[in-house]
């Protein structure tokens, strides 16, 4: 049985060393949300390859950007303060 995760900060430093972790130990893991500050196309990147079920951006101005490098994978995304609170809710 894995665990559930929620990364926050998945692009900053912390956010990468996670990654590294998450990557060594897939089995172990499912990542149920990703989350970062503004960095869309780095963020759907994580997203997709850990099929996370949600991404958030804390910047609502990126929501487009996200939405479009998420377009055609199926998850879920959303930007600004609420949708941060979004992933930081689900179960994890």
């Amino acid at each position: 049985m894995s665990e559930r995760v929620t990364l926050l900060g998945a692009t900053g430093s912390v956010g990468r060393s996670t990654v590294e972790v998450l990557r060594q130990h897939r089995d172990r893991f499912e990542v149920a949300a990703v989350v970062a500050g503004g960095n869309a196309e780095g963020l759907a990147a994580l997203a997709r390859e850990f099929s996370a079920g949600f991404a958030a951006l804390a910047d609502p101005a990126k929501g487009p950007a996200l939405r479009e490098a998420l377009a055609g994978s199926g998850i879920d995304s959303g930007a600004g303060p609420a949708a941060v609170k979004e992933a930081a809710q689900r179960e994890a």
